[in-house]
């Protein structure tokens, strides 16, 4: 299951499953967003893990938002 992460211009951190296309998003005040600033990698594993075993229903809206977030490499302008 190979991993992709991004972290936000704002601070959120988003990742996705490249293989499945599940994808997990924390805001940036969460815990999880603020360690993804040092762990990434983890934290993107363990956030999908969670997704996998207890999420709800995937929204195909959703995802494909968080999609679109870990493809763009820019941040919007101020």
């Amino acid at each position: 299951m190979p991993i992709v992460h991004k972290l936000d211009c704002n601070g959120g951190f988003t990742c996705g499953d490249t293989d499945t296309r599940i994808t997990a998003y924390a805001y940036a005040s969460s815990t999880h967003a603020r360690s993804a600033r040092r762990h990434p990698a983890d934290v993107a594993a363990e956030m999908l893990l969670h997704e996998r075993r207890y999420g709800f229903d995937h929204e195909a809206n959703l995802d494909a938002m968080h999609w679109r977030t870990l493809e763009n490499n820019t941040c919007p302008s101020k």
